[in-house]
């Protein structure tokens, strides 16, 4: 019986295949087969976040930027390219136009999301920690373009 099931499989496209999977994974979490996997492995699973975090450090704060733009309610959410934003603007805060090492770069949205600002790359600029900390949810007085 189960030969003849993994034959029946083996002869599916891999289009078929997909929404197989698809649906043997909806049986498996209707009965709650991730809960009880997440319940058994919790440490695993918090070790291997932590271990992608550390790694991969440029995602995380993707991830935590398109978050906080959600929970803001902003009106548009993009994905970001933080690196291309800091080429474009040749790696200089927009603020004091100091030229910044890239560990000191910080993306700072011009108009910012508690005011309704998008997080796009349009709306990104580079900014030093120190302006940035200072400029805050307010709208810079001078034109950025």
């Amino acid at each position: 019986m189960r030969q003849d099931a993994q034959a029946r499989r083996n002869a599916l496209t891999e289009e078929q295949r997909a929404i197989l999977y698809k649906q043997e994974y909806a049986k498996r979490k209707a009965k709650g087969y991730h809960i009880e996997y997440r319940a058994k492995n919790g440490d695993k699973i918090r070790q291997y976040n932590a271990e992608y975090a550390r790694l991969h450090p440029e995602k995380k704060a993707e991830r935590e930027g398109r978050r906080r733009a959600w929970k803001m309610k902003s009106p548009a959410v993009a994905k970001i390219d933080r690196l291309a934003i800091i080429e474009r603007d040749a790696s200089t805060c927009y603020l004091c136009l100091r030229v910044l090492a890239l560990n000191e770069v910080t993306m700072d949205h011009v108009v910012p999301l508690s005011k309704g600002g998008p997080h796009t790359p349009e709306n990104l600029r580079v900014a030093c920690m120190s302006c940035n900390t200072r400029k805050g949810a307010s709208m810079p007085a001078h034109n950025t373009d």
